[in-house]
């Protein structure tokens, strides 16, 4: 698993995944990976505003409006 998270692809400035607060032991061991793969521009999120916030900085105005809607998908 480790060496598909480590490779990487040279069109990809930043990515980032959206965790669930209440997994403790999947946030650790993925952020472990994430470590491990020494990669800085990849980062694991458990609140999606902070995840959309670190991401819309090298997106596109239309890329900030999918991200956001996708996003609040599973909002009530």
């Amino acid at each position: 698993m480790l060496k598909k998270i480590a490779s990487v692809n040279s069109r990809t400035e930043r990515s980032a995944a959206l965790a669930r607060d209440d997994a403790p032991i999947a946030v650790l061991q993925f952020v472990r990976l994430i470590r491990d793969a020494n990669l800085p521009d990849r980062k694991l999120f458990v609140h999606p505003d902070e995840l959309y916030t670190w991401l819309s900085r090298v997106l596109t105005a239309p890329e900030q409006a999918r991200l956001k809607a996708f996003l609040s998908e599973d909002e009530p």
